[in-house]
């Protein structure tokens, strides 16, 4: 799944026990506003994430993906290091 801007400022998926090992999938996005359309950073579980996707495997272990949202694009997000 490609990491892009955020429509909502939290969002939490109930994930099915089938299929999922994890409870919910959250999405959180600091200072998600009109005019901050670029991610500035991201942390997966309380730590940095540095690619501009999840793998299904991040998705279904019930994790929390925070967004910190900024006006002007941060270029060295999104590159893997």
């Amino acid at each position: 799944m490609e990491i892009t801007s955020p429509v909502f400022d939290r969002i939490e998926f109930d994930l099915d026990p089938a299929y999922a090992t994890g409870k919910k999938f959250t999405v959180i996005a600091h200072d998600n506003t009109s005019e901050n359309v670029y991610i500035q950073k991201a942390l997966l579980n309380g730590k940095e994430y540095t690619r501009c996707y999840l793998d299904f495997s991040d998705i279904k272990a019930g994790s929390t993906l925070e967004l910190f949202m900024g006006k002007e694009p941060n270029e060295n997000w999104g590159k893997e290091l």
